[in-house]
């Protein structure tokens, strides 16, 4: 659940906010408690959010690796969900569709993905090509957490 508070004197969000994966999300997703937001035709996915979230995304994919083996398996579950959730979240930036509540991105994925191989296809393609034996021992998580939940 997201909760957007205004601030104590009314004022418009940024322009740079108004273009951010939060405001997408509030917008398709929020409910209003009080007033009338007038900013709400402005909002839509901006380039920096999706190349923030496609940054975010590489740097798990080349640092997880080095330290793979030293987690322990709760955080290697922890890590094989995590980096879904931002990938998904990255697929549908890149869509222009605005992020769901986190549970839908679990048991409800099949109604927002456009193929089945296309989270293990991204993933894939954001890591390092010398690092074959973490690709598939991640994705087997990644395609297993997602099984479990959907």
């Amino acid at each position: 659940m997201a909760l957007a508070v205004p601030p104590l004197r009314q004022q418009r969000p940024t322009h740079r906010w108004r273009l951010s994966e939060l405001a997408s999300h509030i917008k398709h997703y929020g409910v209003w408690i009080q007033g009338t937001p007038d900013w709400l035709d402005d909002v839509q996915i901006g380039q920096d959010a999706i190349r923030e979230k496609r940054r975010r995304v590489e740097a798990y994919m080349r640092y997880l690796p080095e330290s793979w083996s030293k987690l322990d398996e709760a955080f290697r579950k922890k890590y094989s969900i995590k980096v879904r959730r931002e990938a998904q979240r990255l697929l549908l930036l890149n869509r222009n569709v605005p992020i769901p509540p986190t549970r839908m991105l679990g048991a409800g994925w099949a109604e927002f993905s456009s193929a089945p191989s296309e989270l293990d296809e991204l993933l894939v393609s954001l890591s390092s090509r010398n690092r074959a034996w973490f690709s598939r021992e991640f994705l087997a998580r990644v395609d297993l957490n997602l099984r479990y939940v959907g």
